[in-house]
């Protein structure tokens, strides 16, 4: 299955879900990478000035790091060709923002600032749903 390009059937089938625990983004140099891998990332991302590395809060300990975050999920097979699933919630309606991003195959994924726990808890209700 390639997945939905729809947004109107996105926002209406797409089952937000918090995931358990605080996350943070960390970066570190290239060649260090591989004394990271056992911290555990959930993701990373190669950039010009090193790597950015997504991590469990308890496992990035002496790293600069970014706040926690709280992660959702939102359990819809959207396509990579799909516009506008992104857009619909990077911001709600009183203007928090909410970092983006994807893994393959394609589920998109939001974090939410952990300091606002009602903030980040309710993040999922917020979503707009279809038109």
């Amino acid at each position: 299955m390639s997945g939905v390009t729809d947004l109107d059937e996105l926002l209406a089938t797409m089952e937000p879900a918090l995931v358990a625990g605080s996350f943070v983004y960390a970066s570190v140099q290239a060649s260090d990478i591989a004394a990271h891998l056992a911290r555990g990332p959930i993701g990373l991302f190669r950039e010009e000035e090193g790597i950015t590395l997504i991590l469990p809060a308890d496992a990035a300990d002496g790293l600069s790091a970014s706040g926690p975050m709280r992660m959702i999920t939102l359990t819809v097979h959207s396509s990579l060709e799909a516009v506008g699933l992104t857009a619909a919630f990077a911001t709600d309606q009183r203007g928090h923002q909410r970092q983006c991003g994807c893994r393959l195959p394609s589920r998109p994924y939001i974090r939410a600032g952990a300091g606002r726990r009602t903030g980040a808890r309710n993040a999922a209700g917020a979503i707009p749903r279809g038109a």
